[in-house]
């Protein structure tokens, strides 16, 4: 494991805190991770802008559109898939701004799906705290 290799979590973590990303192209981040079997990148990549508005209320605004690409290293074969191709996998992400820290701002992934041909699987988020302070609205 290089030092620079992010465990599985650490990797999520620093999806959802902007860990290297860039606010004007929170999709342009790639992450080494080694999960003690196998060494693969997690990547995401711009696919186009939208608006959307959520069906929890949460959040109506502009996102990113993000494609989630994971590449094998080394180590074992991941099982999860057919053939060793996991199915499309995306993300809205969206920007905001610190309560606490103005210069700095944090990239929200508001929802991930992946479609398969069993159907599609989403993770949608329903509470969100920003600088330790409950959000119950996004724009």
């Amino acid at each position: 494991m290089c030092s620079s290799d992010l465990d599985p979590v650490s990797a999520l973590v620093s999806f959802a805190t902007s860990y290297e990303a860039d606010q004007k192209k929170p999709c342009g981040i790639t992450l080494p991770v080694f999960d003690a079997q196998r060494r693969y990148d997690v990547g995401l990549s711009f696919v186009k802008n939208s608006d959307i508005r959520m069906d929890n209320g949460l959040y109506a605004g502009r996102v990113e559109v993000c494609k989630i690409a994971y590449k094998a290293i080394a180590g074992r074969e991941q099982s999860v898939a057919k053939n060793g191709k996991l199915p499309p996998i995306y993300t809205w992400l969206t920007t905001l701004q610190s309560t606490a820290n103005p210069a700095r701002h944090y990239i929200l992934p508001l929802r991930v799906w992946a479609e398969s041909e069993l159907g599609v699987a989403a993770a949608v988020a329903s509470d969100i705290k920003l600088d330790g302070v409950k959000l119950t609205k996004l724009r």
